[in-house]
Parts: structure tokens; C-alpha cells; sequence
């Protein structure tokens, strides 16, 4: 029953360059017009109208049908983005005999067929998708030859939700995955069928975990991280039950499961909770006991982190991740701040030291957020404002200092801190309202993260060579200054260059588990 999308989905299979494809629509028996769509297309396509056992069974019915070595599926809303694709791929595993699944990158399209976001993804590695349940696959970016399937096995029907990356993980075991730097789908990002189910997503996220520990070839050193990829697969759990529907009856089980099966993860369970209550507490008032106990907790925080250090031992490898990125922003700010007096506007602040350190420095801060912020001290010089920037009657001309640090990326980006629209453009925009507000001869001191251009939905903006350009249009620059991690997850200097190519990973609410470069500017009104 997504027939309003069907024309386009089918359209971008006829239009490939590539002359050898099947297009097999297989429908479960819908009732929206479907069938008149597909009976236009006569014999350039073939379909099948029937009751089925699931998603899952519907693909597999197809493939199944036929005849091809190389195998792919879009879902009714999904298309391919340009009209060699295929062709890439195609030629891609006709190089790579080795190779068994190859995938592209993948953008996000509203309903209308319009760009709003782009995921550049990082290479395929099969530990880090096993011990952090991570799905880095684009389902209709990625080929798959005929003959691993027929090896693992096609889709297990079992699996309403997260039926591919149980399948990439059976097939990262038994072959070879690798991923082409090219933008080879688009996915529709408006609610689909799995819509408010975060419930069974996050079930499945469990499942598929225990699954993949069941095969018999799991090597050695993946059997010895089961119970923390199963403590990983519960807190994945726990995103998807709170972003598609607040379930939080899922939310608070699997945060006592994912604690549970690896203390080490009390963190990131902690990480979690914050933010999802900072961003529901805004909307629910029955929702400010979790804020309250938050906050408590928080106070023993540092003290945890020092116990579950001592716990996970010294010898641990690093992983590249943001710890310590609000060192370098906070440091980097304070030392580029001019002595007041002044008019300073601390955008974003949330709980960050900045506006006070204006303050000291002379300014009369105004401090913005959309949610309540409640400080541990008292400033006559310090004063917050809830509200929009877009939509706040602040005067313009009138700001000698803007702190922007660390928050247009969040800008227009529903599912965080109570936004629920989306507005692509909302960076661009808050950029530009921001430029209206400051003194002619004003100063903007900002930090952004930086890399590959992409976006990663609901958490923020990555700034590259494309869309930086944008969101600096209308200033100077009077300085700038990029920061990454080297492989002792240390932050260290580079050049722009390095920075803007930086393949940044940002698909989880744990800081911990994602990783960016920093871009730090300071900038002036043209």
C-alpha cells in the first residue's frame, strides 16, 4: 500500500543504463491502486500479486524469481539516484571477484522527492558491527551476488525489523563486504510501515545479536565480546524504542539489561537516558522526576567513569571517539574571547561554562536554548532566554560577541532537544539570522564538527567541502583552526584538508561511539 511511491521506485530501475535487470515488483495483496500501476508497465517488469508471510518472504519470493547472478531490492519508497548505479556496481564485482556485497552511499528524500540529507558511510568491519549492533549497510545502496546467498541463506522471515543487518552479518562471516565511495540510492525519510514500532526494532536489535552468537564459525575473538555486543544490542535497543514511539517500558528494561550484562556500559547507558529525557522533559512535564534523578546521578558521574576505567583495564585498545571534543571547543572559545564591555549572545548554551566566562569578562550575556537550563550559580551579568533564534525578537545590530559552539548543526534536525519538524536548511538559516544580530564589526566565535559532508538524523550535521562554503556565507574568516583524533584517540591539530576529508561516524546518542573532526572559526560580519 504505497502506490503514491511506486511510479518513481520503478521508474528509477527502468531508467538504469545497465541493460541486463530483471524489475520483479512482488505485493502482498494491496488495496491502494497498486495494481493499476504495475499493469501500466505491460511486460517491461514483472510482478506478482499474493498473500505472503512478511516483508522478508515477499523479497525472498522475489529473488528467488530471478534469473540473475547479482541480486538487490528497494523497498516501494526506495530509488536508485542516478542512472549508472547498477553499472557501478555491476563493474565493481565483475573486478573484485572476491567481493560478495558491495554498497554505495546513501541519501534521504522527504515525500516530495527532494534531498534533505546524505549519509557517507564508513568501510565494513565486521567486529565493530557485531560488538555495537552497528547497521552501516544502506539497504538499497547495497548488490549481492546469487551464490553467497545461497550459501547463508536468504532473509529469515523471522524478522519484521532488521532484516538486512541480520543478513549482512551472516554474510560478513562467510564472505567479503566492501564499500564503494559513491552515492548510489536514495531512501525516503517519511514514515513508513515500521512507523512508531521502535518496540520490535529494538527487540530485534537483541535477537539478531543472540543469532549471529549461535553460528557455528564465529572465530574466537568475537565469542569472547558476546555478553558486551549483547550489552551493545540491548542500548541499540534503546534508541530505537525511544526514537520510534517512546517505549519506555523497552527504554528502562533494556537499560538495566545493557548494564547488567556489562557494567562497563553504565556510561553509556547514562549518556542515553540524558538525552533522552533533556530532549522529552521540554514537552512532558510527567517527564521532570527522570530530569531530577538525572541530574543527581550526574554528580557521581566522574567518579563511575574512574571505577569502570580501572574495570575495563589499561591495556584496552582505543577507539577513535568525541571524549574530550568539549575540551578542545570550551578551551579553544575562552582563548579566542575578547575583554568586554559588551552585548554577548551565548546561542545554544545548554550547560556549557562559555556565558559565564563572558560574563568575566565583562559582557551582558544573553544566554539562548529551546530547553531550560538551570545553572548551579547566579551572574548580574547573565541572564537566559528559552525560545527559537529564528523566531526570538532579540534586536538586531546589537551584538558585540556570538558564542556558537557546538549547536547550529542541531539546527531544523526533528527528533532532539523537542524538535519536530524538519528543516534542511535550519543551519543555513540560524547562520543568517545570527549575521542579522551581530554589530557590523562584531565577532562570531564557532565550532562545528567537520568531515565528509553528511548528515546523521536526528543527532547533527557533519560539515565538508559542500556545505561549510554554505554555512559560512555572509562572514569572514579571521581564523580557523581544525582538530581530529589520532590512533591513541588523542585530539590533535591538522590542516582543512584533512579535517574536510575526515569520514565522521555519528549514528548513536553515545559520544563515545561516534567520532568527528572539529572545526573552530573565528568569524566576522562581511
Amino acid at each position: 500500500n504505497r502506490a503514491h511511491f511506486l511510479v518513481p521506485t520503478i521508474e528509477s530501475v527502468l531508467q538504469q543504463g545497465y541493460l541486463h535487470i530483471e524489475c520483479i515488483v512482488v505485493d502482498g495483496g494491496s488495496t491502494d491502486g497498486t495494481l493499476e500501476v504495475l499493469k501500466r508497465y505491460g511486460d517491461r517488469i514483472k510482478w506478482v500479486s499474493e498473500p505472503d508471510n512478511g516483508h522478508a518472504d515477499a523479497i525472498n519470493k522475489g529473488w528467488r524469481m530471478s534469473k540473475g547472478e547479482i541480486l538487490a531490492w528497494l523497498n516501494a519508497d526506495d530509488v536508485w539516484a542516478v542512472p549508472d548505479a547498477v553499472s557501478k556496481a555491476v563493474e565493481y564485482l565483475q573486478a573484485h571477484p572476491e567481493v560478495d556485497v558491495v554498497y554505495g552511499d546513501c541519501g534521504a528524500i522527504d515525500a516530495e522527492g527532494n534531498l534533505v540529507s546524505m549519509s557517507y558511510l564508513h568501510e565494513w568491519d565486521l567486529g565493530y558491527a557485531v560488538e555495537f549492533c552497528d547497521h552501516c549497510i544502506p539497504q538499497p545502496a547495497a548488490f549481492i551476488r546469487r551464490e553467497i546467498l545461497e550459501k547463508v541463506g536468504w532473509l529469515d522471515v523471522k524478522f519484521v525489523s532488521k532484516k538486512d543487518h541480520e543478513l549482512w552479518l551472516r554474510i560478513g562471516l562467510a564472505g567479503n563486504i566492501r564499500h564503494i565511495p559513491i552515492v548510489l540510492a536514495n531512501a525516503r525519510a517519511c514514515p513508513g510501515y515500521m512507523a512508531q514500532q521502535g518496540d520490535i526494532t529494538a527487540a530485534a536489535c537483541v535477537a539478531l545479536t543472540k543469532k549471529f552468537f549461535s553460528l557455528l564459525d564465529v572465530p574466537d575473538d568475537l565469542k569472547r565480546k558476546k555478553k558486551r555486543a549483547l550489552a551493545n544490542a540491548y542500548l541499540r535497543g534503546m534508541d530505537w524504542a525511544w526514537q520510534d514511539g517512546r517505549h519506555w517500558k523497552f527504554v528502562l528494561a533494556y537499560a538495566l539489561r545493557a548494564t547488567l550484562m556489562d557494567p562497563t556500559n553504565a556510561i553509556n547507558v547514562f549518556n542515553h537516558m540524558r538525552a533522552y529525557v533533556e530532549t522529552d522533559v521540554a514537552q512532558d512535564a510527567s517527564l521532570r522526576w527522570a530530569a531530577r534523578g538525572l541530574a543527581l546521578l550526574g554528580f557521581t558521574r566522574r567518579g563511575l567513569q574512574t571505577i569502570i576505567r580501572q574495570m575495563r583495564g589499561t591495556n584496552q585498545p582505543s577507539i577513535p571517539n568525541l571524549l574530550g571534543d568539549r575540551d578542545i571547543e570550551w578551551s579553544w572559545i575562552a582563548s579566542q574571547m575578547a575583554s568586554g564591555p559588551g552585548e554577548a549572545l551565548d546561542f545554544g548554551n545548554g550547560g556549557s561554562p562559555l556565558g559565564l566566562i563572558a560574563a568575566h569578562r565583562g559582557y551582558k550575556v544573553t544566554a539562548v536554548d529551546l530547553e531550560p537550563v538551570q545553572w548551579p550559580y547566579v551572574h548580574h551579568s547573565l541572564r537566559f532566554i528559552k525560545g527559537d533564534i529564528l523566531k526570538l525578537p532579540l534586536p538586531r545590530d546589537h551584538f558585540d560577541l556570538i558564542i556558537n559552539c557546538s549547536t547550529v548543526e542541531h539546527v531544523g534536525l526533528a527528533g532532539r532537544y523537542g524538535v519536530t519538524e524538519d528543516r534542511p536548511d535550519g543551519d543555513f538559516a540560524a547562520m543568517a539570522r545570527l549575521r542579522e544580530l551581530m554589530k557590523p564589526n562584531g565577532a562570531m566565535l564557532l565550532t562545528i564538527p567537520a568531515g565528509q559532508d553528511a548528515v546523521f538524523m536526528p543527532l547533527c550535521r557533519v560539515y565538508g567541502t559542500q556545505r561549510l562554503p554554505q554555512l559560512l556565507e555572509g562572514f569572514t574568516i579571521e581564523k580557523e583552526i581544525f582538530w581530529t583524533k589520532d590512533n591513541q584517540n588523542r585530539w590533535v591539530n591538522c590542516g582543512k584538508g584533512e579535517a574536510l576529508g575526515f569520514k565522521a561516524s555519528a549514528g548513536s546518542w553515545d559520544p563515545l561511539q561516534n567520532v568527528y573532526a572539529i572545526g573552530c572559526f573565528v568569524l566576522r560580519r562581511c
